[in-house]
């Protein structure tokens, strides 16, 4: 389902490397959108948190309606197993 989330041009990310040095990063455009979805992730933010009202229901009922047309199919045969190297 695809959702347009509203979000400012640029991004500045703030955090520190593995050796523990501060790193940042300013990002506009595409970059700075991806900042702010890599962001989501790592806060648990879902696509829904981010929507108003109204479009947090419609998307509710569209998961729903998508649930009730797609239940009770047949799952998908397994996928055979790799040969076991020795």
């Amino acid at each position: 389902m695809y959702v347009e989330i509203k979000r400012p041009r640029w991004a500045k990310v703030r955090a520190r490397d593995l050796e523990g040095n501060t790193v940042e990063v300013d990002g506009d455009g595409l970059l700075g959108r991806a900042l702010q979805h890599e962001h989501d992730h790592l806060t648990g933010k879902l696509m829904i948190d981010l929507v108003g009202t109204i479009k947090k229901e419609v998307i509710k009922r569209k998961m729903k309606r998508w649930h009730a047309e797609h239940d009770g199919e047949k799952p998908a045969a397994a996928t055979p197993s790799l040969p076991e190297l020795v």
